[in-house]
């Protein structure tokens, strides 16, 4: 006799020979536990619920060098005005602010009023974001970070630029999916992995 596991929807059949356990993989990237945020939605959902550091960084589990699409979804922003406003984005976990802040270049950031950061710079301004939308971060190689809003591409930046490429620390090390906020409570992300 045959056996099959199946996962929900059409066509998830998963063979009786396979070594993995369908929705069981206990590697899954969530957002990891930091000071000031609380998790829930087994880790998916995060929320600044306390100001015991001024910048406060939320990040992924785990870090990649190259990632499809992650998707944040902004469920509450608590202030837009500097320096209580949202920066998602992707750091090497040497961030002391926010993603971009940083002028050997750690990370980027797209902040809610618009503004792409990277090497402690302002790259460019585009839409800016507010509570329901959903922020894309996408790093297809090593030297590309894409920046969506609503599943519409917005920035595109190349880590390889002379202009802004400090140390090329971002683009010779893995990155984790970064949410920042600075010194207020109320700020709610949910994260989307399923690009990881």
């Amino acid at each position: 006799m045959t056996s099959r596991f199946w996962r929900a929807g059409s066509n998830n059949a998963i063979s009786p020979n396979c070594n993995v356990l369908a929705d069981a993989v206990s590697t899954a990237t969530t957002w990891a536990a930091a000071t000031d945020w609380t998790l829930t939605n087994t880790n998916l959902t995060a929320e600044r619920t306390a100001t015991a550091n001024f910048w406060s960084l939320l990040h992924s589990t785990f870090a990649k060098t190259t990632f499809g699409r992650v998707d944040v979804t902004v469920n509450a922003i608590a202030s837009a005005s500097y320096p209580g406003r949202a920066v998602i984005g992707v750091g090497t976990g040497g961030e002391t602010q926010y993603p971009g802040q940083d002028p050997s270049g750690y990370g980027a950031g797209y902040a809610q009023t618009g503004e792409i950061f990277w090497a402690n710079d302002t790259i460019a301004t585009v839409a800016s974001y507010t509570t329901g939308d959903v922020i894309g971060v996408e790093r297809p190689n090593a030297d590309t970070v894409k920046f969506y809003k609503n599943g519409t591409l917005v920035y595109t930046l190349d880590l390889s630029d002379p202009a802004h490429n400090p140390s090329g620390v971002l683009r010779t090390s893995p990155g984790y999916i970064v949410v920042a906020n600075g010194n207020t409570i109320g700020l709610k992300v949910t994260a989307d992995f399923s690009g990881w």
